[in-house]
């Protein structure tokens, strides 16, 4: 529970970036129940028996809504990644800085008997697993 905890406040002062990502996420995930109720308009103008004219322009306008909807879509998902993604890099940085602070209070004797490029090597790997974790 205190690895949670810690993880947590790491993540505390990103809230707004994850609030936004996840209002992305509710917002395309609501947009994809337009789609069945815009196709079935489109479906009962076809079977009904109504003018040319009617026909044509409420397929033009269930047209019309689906590409509005495609490219809303595509911005509320892009919005969402970005934000994510910018979550996931600020929390990772904040990892960096943790862990290079601790590295620097270690005796000199540690830094003799191991070598720079596995510790980087290690610290890298660490926190790359950790941001991947975030997304």
């Amino acid at each position: 529970m205190y690895k949670f905890w810690r993880a947590f406040l790491l993540a505390k002062k990103q809230w707004k970036r994850h609030l936004i990502a996840g209002i992305s996420l509710i917002c395309d995930t609501a947009s994809l129940i337009l789609v069945p109720l815009i196709l079935k308009n489109l479906f009962d103008v076809f079977s009904a028996a109504l003018p040319r004219e009617t026909i044509l322009r409420e397929i033009n306008r269930g047209v019309l809504y689906v590409i509005l909807l495609a490219f809303l879509r595509s911005v509320i998902t892009y919005l969402g990644m970005y934000f994510q993604e910018a979550t996931g890099n600020y929390i990772s940085h904040d990892l960096r800085q943790l862990l290079f602070g601790k590295i620097l209070r270690f005796p000199f004797k540690f830094f003799d008997t191991r070598k720079t490029g596995d510790l980087m090597s290690v610290l890298t790997r660490d926190v790359d697993a950790n941001f991947s974790g975030w997304l």
